[in-house]
Formats: structure tokens, C-alpha cells, sequence
């Protein structure tokens, strides 16, 4: 699901299975320079040239890595 201005929205034919789920978090976690592979949850900033900055928080729910994102 993705929130936009305040409403969640499914992601149409963007199923993510759990490995995944968890490359995206180690992606962006490596984008910000940050390890996440011992602890339960991290927070923290990152950019992209020409996107905008973002904060994210990836934790782990139910024995699974869940991942949000927001542009600040």
C-alpha cells in the first residue's frame, strides 16, 4: 500500500515478497550509509539528486522487515 495526500492506495501489479521487501531495505540503507542487520529498527535521512531528501524507518513486524519512506 502507499499512502498519497492522506489516503492509502494499493500498488496495482506490484506484489513484494518477502526477500524482496528485504532488498529494498538494505538498498536504501546502504544508499544512507546505515547497517540494519542487528537491530529490530532504524530511522534515518538520505537524498536523491533532483528527487529530494527522505526519511525512512525500517523495522522488523511480525518476524518480517517492513520498510516506510516519506519525502521531506
Amino acid at each position: 500500500m502507499m499512502r498519497v495526500n492522506g489516503s492509502l492506495r494499493p500498488l496495482r501489479d506490484l506484489v513484494l515478497t518477502a526477500a524482496d521487501t528485504i532488498d529494498v531495505a538494505m538498498g536504501l540503507a546502504n544508499l544512507a550509509g546505515v547497517e540494519i542487520a542487528l537491530r529490530d529498527e532504524v530511522e534515518f535521512a538520505f537524498g536523491i539528486p533532483d528527487l529530494g531528501r527522505f526519511r525512512a524507518t525500517i523495522y522488523r513486524q511480525r518476524g518480517s522487515f517492513a520498510v516506510m519512506v516519506h519525502r521531506v
